[in-house]
């Protein structure tokens, strides 16, 4: 898969797709001028437990 449609396919910016390559969190192969993810390795990504953003602030009605 190009990076562009594992951007598209994990609804965030191209950039942060290619920060998760360099970081190698995502692993990634060069063809040419192409950078491809197989989708193995995208299913894999996927299911990883991480966060994403900042954690929400407890609404006014929750119970403490």
């Amino acid at each position: 898969m190009l990076v562009s449609e594992v951007a598209k396919e994990l609804a965030v910016s191209h950039v942060t797709v290619w920060r998760h390559i360099n970081s190698k969190k995502l692993p990634a192969r060069r063809v040419g001028p192409i950078w491809l993810v197989k989708r193995r390795d995208l299913d894999a990504f996927k299911a990883l437990d991480r966060q994403v953003g900042r954690p929400r602030k407890p609404s006014p009605d929750a119970p403490r």
